[in-house]
């Protein structure tokens, strides 16, 4: 289910209009409205995105885990994160581990893990379709 569908779900079950919505998640109507259509902007191929800060205010406004909004979004969108979550990264631990071994490895063996993540990638694209 993807981002707005959810958020049109709940909303609907918890008998809130758009603007009620907006309200418990210091959000704009618009910008739930947006959401909730899959609005993309004239011009635009993709969805809009939403950034971090927005998919935080959603969980805290709905109850919602953060982690089920985030994986609703669209594996194509990339998340745009907002100024003050530029370096801001939500990491497993698991995640962490290989990134701490990553950065220990000289170049030649981050090209390696570079490269076997890429023919990964590529695999299981492939395998998906």
């Amino acid at each position: 289910m993807r981002l707005g569908e959810i958020i049109k779900q709940y909303r609907i079950e918890n008998n809130l209009t758009t603007a009620e919505l907006a309200s418990k998640c210091s959000l704009s109507k618009g910008y739930i409205s947006m959401l909730e259509n899959n609005f993309k902007p004239s011009g635009r191929k993709k969805d809009i995105t939403p950034s971090i800060q927005a998919i935080k205010k959603l969980a805290n406004g709905t109850g919602i885990e953060f982690d089920t909004l985030l994986a609703s979004i669209d594996g194509e969108v990339s998340l745009i994160p907002t100024k003050e979550e530029s370096l801001e990264l939500i990491l497993t631990s698991h995640e962490k581990e290989h990134l701490t071994i990553y950065r220990s490895l000289d170049d030649k063996g981050q090209h390696t893990v570079d490269t076997v993540a890429q023919m990964e990638y590529e695999r299981v694209k492939k395998d998906n379709k």
